[in-house]
């Protein structure tokens, strides 16, 4: 697995959503997130790349055929500082891990 197409589990962040629709360049409030291996992480640990936020599950049928083109683009866009952060919302994680280990 690519070191940039970090898995993890999110940390319920309070987005404040507004009454209108995000755009590009839109700035998100900074959160926090653990990894699949505990270890916990800060959206602003990533300032200064792009950044591509990933919301899947085991059970999203079409969020598991993007996994392969998510990690092509992390291979093909990571020097030109691309960071992808797949945000899993299984309930439990040990079926997550399981789906990564089988699909690489």
């Amino acid at each position: 697995m690519a070191a940039t197409f970090l898995l993890a589990m999110m940390i319920a962040p309070s987005w404040g959503l507004a009454a209108r629709k995000p755009v590009t360049g839109d700035q998100v409030e900074d959160f926090a997130f653990r990894d699949f291996n505990g270890q916990m992480h800060r959206l602003s640990d990533y300032s200064g790349h792009y950044v591509l936020l990933d919301f899947w599950a085991t059970w999203c049928g079409p969020c598991l055929k993007e996994v392969p083109v998510l990690r092509k683009a992390a291979e093909l866009y990571r020097k030109r500082g691309l960071e992808i952060l797949g945000m899993n919302s299984d309930q439990k994680v040990e079926k997550a891990r399981k789906f990564l280990e089988k699909s690489q």
